[in-house]
């Protein structure tokens, strides 16, 4: 597996990684930030990356596969948010002690058609929303942060 990310926006910060055989692998990035994470020329998601601790996986050839997964942060600290719903295509999850979650949608090869909407909820900070597309297709993460009430 060939990972590489790219930093969104400016394009300023570009890595590369091969994983061993096991599919590990490091990217060395000079700074957090968020990222678009390609695997073998494919879009994986985007990942927000906060710090050396960063929970970095990424699901790869889902096949007819459909889910979202990534790490919920706060916006200031970019510590990870426990405790946290999130919410998408009739899919929910609440994230662990790593803000890490990850919703499993069924492998019937897209949920829906109309616009899709991923919605996290705490009670300490505002709610987001993120728009992830008409329907929802293929295994992708999507990092968010979220701001204190």
């Amino acid at each position: 597996m060939f990972a590489h990310y790219a930093q969104s926006g400016a394009l300023t910060e570009d890595t590369s990684a091969i994983s061993d055989a096991n599919g590990a692998y490091v990217a060395q990035l000079a700074a957090p930030g968020t990222f678009l994470a390609l695997v073998d020329g494919s879009f994986a998601g985007s990942a927000r990356i906060t710090g050396r601790a960063y929970h970095g996986e990424l699901f790869v050839n889902g096949g007819p596969c459909v889910a979202r997964y990534g790490t919920i942060a706060d916006a200031r600290t970019l510590r990870p948010v426990a405790g946290a719903a999130v919410v998408v295509g009739g899919g929910s999850a609440v994230t662990d002690v790593d803000g890490w979650y990850r919703i499993d949608l069924g492998c019937s090869g897209s949920i829906g058609f109309n616009t899709a909407i991923l919605t996290v909820a705490h009670t300490d900070y505002l709610t987001t929303a993120r728009t992830v597309g008409r329907g929802i297709s293929g295994v992708e993460r999507l990092d968010i942060d979220l701001y204190r009430r």
